[in-house]
């Protein structure tokens, strides 16, 4: 509970989501067949949906359920990233993607300023510092950690094979 139990919840939301969010680009291209244009538009739905979450949660009115608000926003991101495999299934339409997408990062945006709020809340102002400062580093380091193990289980998986037929010595390499 507190300030170690914010802190971690900053991490786990941001580390999970951005390192999902790395791969869908990736998925809806090499895998559904979209342009790098159509598949980025999923991130930049996402983008203002972002900002809407956290103005949403800022405004004054909501500040006493901010607690709650922060359970739905976690809710709604770990609906994104259980949503988005769902693509790979041919029958999926390729656009649930985006309209989760849009729906986690409306969640990201109220679980990061929520976060980011509470944490000054139940900081002692002479520790506000040295407690944004923490939070900033579970942000950082579970994004690198969580990127970097879902980028090897993508290797292990086999998807550093996506452009395996192509030979360089045979492309005329020199």
């Amino acid at each position: 509970r507190g300030l170690p139990a914010v802190v971690l919840l900053r991490g786990v939301a941001a580390g999970a989501f951005i390192a999902a969010e790395s791969f869908v680009p990736l998925m809806l291209v090499t895998q559904r067949g979209l342009s790098p244009t159509l598949a980025g538009l999923s991130l930049a739905l996402g983008g203002s949906t972002w900002a809407f979450g956290s103005w949403v949660q800022a405004r004054p009115a909501w500040s006493a359920y901010r607690r709650t608000f922060m359970t739905f926003g976690m809710v709604l991101v770990a609906g994104a990233i259980a949503t988005a495999p769902g693509v790979l299934l041919p029958g999926t339409p390729v656009w649930i993607v985006a309209v989760a997408w849009g729906f986690g990062c409306f969640g990201m945006g109220i679980v990061t300023s929520g976060t980011s709020t509470l944490l000054l809340e139940l900081s002692a102002p002479e520790e506000a510092g040295t407690n944004s400062a923490a939070l900033q580093m579970s942000d950082g380091l579970s994004n690198v950690l969580l990127l970097a193990l879902g980028g090897a289980a993508f290797a292990a998986a086999g998807g550093g094979a996506v452009g395996a037929g192509h030979d360089l010595s045979a492309a005329g390499a020199g």
